[in-house]
């Protein structure tokens, strides 16, 4: 019924899964493993649209996109040692981070996949997150059980530390670099002063469960947070002003939030592997509900041209990849010793593709329209 694409290797073994991905821009003519560019002084190096993936066994994988086609080509698989929890990349997309379980930073060159440098962290750690600071000189990410630390890129030192207090569960620095936004277990949310340290705006949310995810967007004047009763609120990242509280949430914890770059939609993913797209401020009459269960995630969505001009035409534009080997048939649920991974979406810089991955499946929709620009 669905258009399909999917590709299976024998190096992969049935247990992998995608943990995580993000989208990055590269040159075609660099060869991976650290060696030199292509020395034919004939061949024109052109930019190519790349997808990164981690997983479960700590493969890093690199998929070029063909924009004719929109397949994926899988170009390169880098193996670690334990599980991929994060992938970053920087604003010129010459840098990958990757971040294991076990609390290992590698940074690469992004178009060699060689190792620029790498140092490890306390493997006690939950290892949430990690970002770059606005400079990319620096990484931030947990340096104990109730702090978060900047570490220089280039000697691993900690060049400061911000007490945030325990049972933290999601983080994020903000656009402008000068606040650290935390999201904690009790569905408190804090916001800390990068000069100062200090704890400058508190947010409360009790008896709504953990806040599992957060986004800014839009020069940081909105702040997105997804919570484990699947519930999904709308605030003012400067003063912690609740906008609004969508309506018809996810049945289950919400695991990943994606912003549109080029209009006022965003994308949610929840753990029973619903995604549904949102108007950012506007609520959205009653409209039929269309969904699509052979796929490897379950899409809901409004009428496109309710959504602020984000279209997903189904059939068309939706190809999906089969990553792993499992007993040569699909798997759209996963069994209950698999829900620790339950995926995540991205879009990619242009707005105009976004990316999911759940399971042991990479799905590329298609969404071409880019109305509503801000």
């Amino acid at each position: 019924m669905y258009s399909r694409m999917t590709q299976a290797y024998d190096s992969l073994v049935e247990s992998e899964t995608v943990t995580t991905c993000v989208w990055g821009t590269v040159y075609n003519n660099m060869n991976f493993s650290g060696n030199k560019t292509d020395t034919n002084t004939d061949s024109v190096p052109t930019l190519q649209q790349a997808v990164y993936t981690g997983s479960s066994l700590g493969h890093i994988k690199v998929w070029y996109l063909k924009e004719e086609s929109g397949d994926l080509e899988l170009k390169y698989v880098c193996k670690q040692k334990s599980s991929i929890v994060c992938l970053l990349l920087n604003n010129a997309n010459t840098q990958l981070v990757s971040k294991t379980l076990e609390g290992c930073i590698r940074i690469f060159d992004a178009s060699t996949m060689e190792v620029k440098f790498q140092f490890r962290i306390s493997s006690t750690l939950r290892n949430v997150n990690i970002q770059f600071s606005i400079d990319e000189m620096f990484l931030l990410t947990e340096s104990s059980d109730t702090c978060l630390s900047f570490y220089d890129i280039g000697s691993a030192e900690i060049t400061s530390t911000y007490e945030i207090g325990p049972h933290f569960t999601s983080y994020i620095l903000s656009h402008k670099g000068d606040v650290i936004i935390v999201g904690y277990a009790d569905g408190t949310v804090k916001t800390f002063d990068c000069v100062s340290g200090e704890n400058v705006v508190t947010i409360r949310n009790p008896n709504i469960g953990s806040v599992t995810c957060l986004v800014t967007c839009f020069k940081s004047f909105y702040l997105i947070l997804g919570f484990s009763s699947g519930l999904i609120k709308l605030y003012s990242q400067t003063h912690g002003e609740l906008l609004k509280i969508y309506e018809k949430p996810h049945k289950t914890a919400v695991v990943s939030i994606a912003v549109n770059p080029n209009n006022k939609t965003f994308v949610t993913l929840s753990r029973d592997f619903i995604m549904k797209v949102w108007n950012m401020t506007e609520t959205l009459p009653e409209v039929k509900i269309k969904e699509h269960r052979d796929l490897p995630l379950h899409i809901k969505y409004a009428d496109p041209e309710l959504t602020a001009g984000l279209d997903f035409k189904g059939v068309d534009n939706i190809k999906s990849y089969l990553v792993s080997k499992e007993g040569g048939h699909y798997n759209f649920l996963p069994p209950p010793s698999l829900q620790q991974t339950p995926g995540q979406v991205s879009f990619s810089r242009d707005g105009k593709k976004l990316l999911s991955v759940a399971h042991q499946f990479i799905a590329i929709h298609s969404c071409p329209r880019s109305q509503a620009r801000l």
